[in-house]
């Protein structure tokens, strides 16, 4: 019996030990704070600056604007939309990122408004 708790104590250690982890994405939160925030850039560019140049595919220059994001954090669109359905599920961190990002547009907009006019 005396030997019998320790195996026991042993053997479910070892089961919760061997417990599958949650899968992580492959974009950190951080990271993806960065990208969400330069393709929410790209969109409005694409879709207030361009759209108004008729010569210009706004849908094409959108799209060469994504993979050059990409390439920049070095990540594939795949990695951006599994991370992207990950904290789409995780309601809490999303927030956090939108939030940084929402708090960021508040700087930039801030500092525009002290930059004097030529």
């Amino acid at each position: 019996m005396r030997k019998l708790i320790p195996m026991i104590v042993l053997a479910a250690a070892i089961f919760y030990s061997c417990k599958p982890k949650e899968k992580q994405p492959p974009v950190s939160q951080k990271k993806m704070e960065l990208v969400i925030w330069d393709m929410m850039r790209a969109d409005v560019y694409t879709s207030q600056f361009l759209r108004k140049d008729s010569s210009i595919n706004d849908t094409l220059e959108n799209i060469r604007l994504q993979q050059k994001i990409f390439n920049q954090y070095k990540i594939s669109k795949k990695d951006f939309e599994e991370s992207y359905a990950y904290y789409l599920s995780k309601p809490d961190i999303m927030k956090a990122i939108l939030d940084s990002i929402l708090a960021r547009q508040s700087r930039v907009n801030q500092n525009l408004k002290t930059l004097e006019p030529l």
